[in-house]
């Protein structure tokens, strides 16, 4: 991962999930597994939010930048 995100506990969560992925998973570790999915995707979708950070191909925007009523 290159880029850091506005948030350092998304960073090191992912990097815990991550490391929680390698090998085999068992069926009791998969549901907890989903469940940290579902977390981080809230999490991240909130920094979002929060930063204003636009998805790269949503109609009008300039990817991660302020709307363009701000930049004026």
């Amino acid at each position: 991962m290159s880029e850091k995100s506005p948030n350092k506990a998304i960073d090191d969560a992912i990097k815990k999930l991550m490391k929680d992925c390698e090998g085999s998973i068992s069926t009791e570790q998969e549901l907890s597994l989903k469940v940290k999915v579902e977390v981080l995707k809230a999490a991240m979708t909130w920094e979002k939010l929060k930063h204003n950070i636009r998805d790269k191909d949503e109609e009008g925007t300039n990817w991660g930048g302020a709307p363009d009523e701000e930049r004026a």
